[in-house]
């Protein structure tokens, strides 16, 4: 059959060189004792939807393939940049404490009382403030201040008791 279609094909270019002529619709090719109709516009019609099909599916695949790959990329670099920050954060945090504990001894030793509650709410006002700019509702930021004041307080209570167990002895 191929041996026709090819011998076929090769007559219809010899006689259309140009080929600005339209190719008849339908020809009759013989095969093996059998008449098949074979219509050149719709074989080439069928090999462009085939071809366009698998290029399609492809292309999903690979968009499909792309997303996900994209998706988990994203995903890992935002949590890497969540690492990074936690980390600041609990640096930050550390190096808070660090200051506290300094007014702490300042405190013991100028005896000054540890809980100051007129600074603390103008730390908590402006922190609320500053909290409600980046997207922080005011309810998180007084919990984390109050538990943050908290821990300053419970290590400047500690100094305290150091520096009177050191004078006892």
């Amino acid at each position: 059959m191929s041996h026709y279609k090819s011998k076929w094909i090769k007559l219809i270019a010899e006689e259309n060189p140009n080929a600005t002529a339209p190719l008849p619709a339908i020809h009759i090719v013989k095969s093996n004792k059998k008449r098949i109709r074979y219509n050149p516009k719709k074989e080439i019609m069928r090999k462009i939807i085939t071809i366009t099909s698998i290029c399609v599916m492809g292309i999903m695949a690979a968009r499909a393939q792309d997303h996900a790959v994209l998706a988990q990329d994203t995903m890992t670099v935002y949590r890497k940049k969540i690492d990074k920050l936690d980390k600041e954060i609990i640096h930050l945090l550390g190096d808070r404490m660090q200051a506290a504990r300094t007014i702490g001894a300042y405190k013991v030793k100028h005896k000054v009382a540890v809980v100051q509650p007129d600074r603390f709410n103008k730390v908590l006002q402006q922190a609320v403030i500053e909290g409600e700019k980046v997207g922080l509702s005011a309810d998180f930021v007084k919990k984390l201040y109050e538990d943050v004041h908290t821990e300053s307080v419970r290590q400047e209570e500690e100094l305290k008791q150091k520096a009177i167990t050191q004078r006892k002895d």
